[in-house]
């Protein structure tokens, strides 16, 4: 349990955090790339330009949370809630969003190019002046793709299967 932790500059690369409950730590600037840390729960946290590509962090819980100008390239965030959390600025390039929970998640001026977000639950969700490029959106719920001023949309595919350009 490293809930109110403060861990910033450090290198936890390839650690295992599965379950681990970082509640309303400061983890900005840490090197958590390839962890394991599927169900851990980061409520309240913040961990702005962090590193968290090719992590394993399915079904993990990001309420509240603030990973702002970090890099999520390939990770998993499969079955994650992101309930009101701000993942701008970030590099989700190749992420897997399936099935998660972002109900108002700020995903603005982020790079989702490839990312997949089927069946995600996207209500009041941001992705205003995105690179959605090549992002999966199918089955999705609550996402309308003009209400993001700014997103870019080129071989993206809507919740409905169609694919906009």
């Amino acid at each position: 349990n490293l809930k109110g932790a403060t861990i910033r500059d450090s290198n936890f690369t390839q650690a295992v955090f599965t379950t681990a409950t970082f509640n309303d730590s400061n983890l900005s600037a840490v090197r958590l790339d390839s962890i394991n840390a599927s169900g851990a729960t980061f409520n309240g946290s913040v961990a702005k330009d962090s590193n968290l590509s090719q992590a394993d962090l399915s079904l993990s819980d990001f309420n509240n949370a603030d990973f702002s100008d970090s890099n999520f390239s390939n990770a998993n965030l499969q079955g994650a809630s992101m309930l009101n959390a701000k993942i701008k600025n970030c590099d989700l390039t190749s992420v897997n969003l399936g099935y998660a929970n972002a109900l108002n998640a700020d995903f603005s001026n982020s790079n989702l190019t490839s990312a997949t977000l089927t069946n995600a639950d996207l209500a009041g969700a941001n992705f205003a002046g995105s690179n959605l490029t090549g992002a999966d959106f199918t089955g999705a719920t609550n996402f309308n793709p003009d209400a993001h001023t700014g997103a870019i949309f080129s071989a993206t595919k809507l919740p409905d299967g169609t694919v906009r350009n």
